[in-house]
């Protein structure tokens, strides 16, 4: 059994939205699954209802990050066909996602968006501020997701741990969440059984202060802000 997590934020607005007494529109923005894929799938999640800046929210089944998706059984690829995933980012090194490819059931559906970064070996601050150089891949990410016909969108490594966790990272803060939600994301890795280090993920949070914010980080590797107003818009509700 999963162990809850606690941010009070998070769990105010999906206990209100999550149910027909809290939410006329049943089957609405937060009326989703926080896990999925669970018996085949490490580390598979929704990313939806996580509280943003300016009363704003993430509405859930647009975006989940996780673990590979290379075997999934008869079972899992029906529940992947009814998420509606409509494109998969994956942040494998090239040879991995050759040598293993996702499943056909997957494949068959959606468009395999290839955003190679190093495998963090170990999880180690200075091998997660060393993806911050990784350019091509992070312009190569938004400009997937600055693109309305992306979603619902699936991104993930191989245990959806450490790439899987910078890329949320980048896309939590463009969207305006604060650092306690990020690693409050983070640490739901370990309700998985996937173990994390905290200090990792926020030296990369500190450093993009460092350089002046995350749309500062962007600009660097050539998002435009039109790509950023076009996600924005499609993944924050009220």
């Amino acid at each position: 059994m999963k162990k809850p997590f606690h941010n009070l934020a998070y769990i105010a607005v999906f206990t209100l939205c999550s149910c027909a007494g809290g939410n006329p529109e049943v089957g609405g923005p937060f009326d989703c699954t926080r896990w999925i894929l669970e018996d085949d799938v490490t580390n598979a999640r929704d990313l939806g209802a996580w509280p943003l800046e300016d009363d704003y929210f993430i509405p859930c089944q647009k975006i989940f990050r996780g673990g590979d998706l290379t075997t999934l059984s008869t079972e899992a690829c029906t529940d992947f066909t009814n998420l509606g995933i409509k494109t998969v980012i994956d942040l494998r090194a090239d040879s991995v996602q050759l040598g293993q490819p996702g499943a056909a059931c997957v494949t068959s559906i959606t468009g395999q968006l290839n955003a190679a970064m190093p495998k963090l070996l170990p999880d180690t601050p200075e091998n997660y501020l060393a993806l911050l150089e990784e350019t091509g891949a992070i312009a190569t990410i938004f400009e997937a997701l600055g693109n309305p016909d992306t979603y619902p969108v699936y991104i993930h490594c191989v245990i959806g741990r450490d790439r899987a966790s910078f890329v949320t990272a980048l896309i939590l803060l463009t969207l305006g969440a604060d650092q306690q939600t990020i690693l409050d994301d983070f640490n739901l890795s370990e309700n998985a059984g996937v173990a994390v280090k905290p200090d990792s993920l926020q030296a990369v949070l500190d450093e993009i202060d460092k350089l002046g914010g995350i749309e500062v980080l962007l600009a660097s590797a050539g998002v435009t802000t039109g790509q950023i107003e076009v996600f924005r818009n499609e993944v924050r509700i009220k």
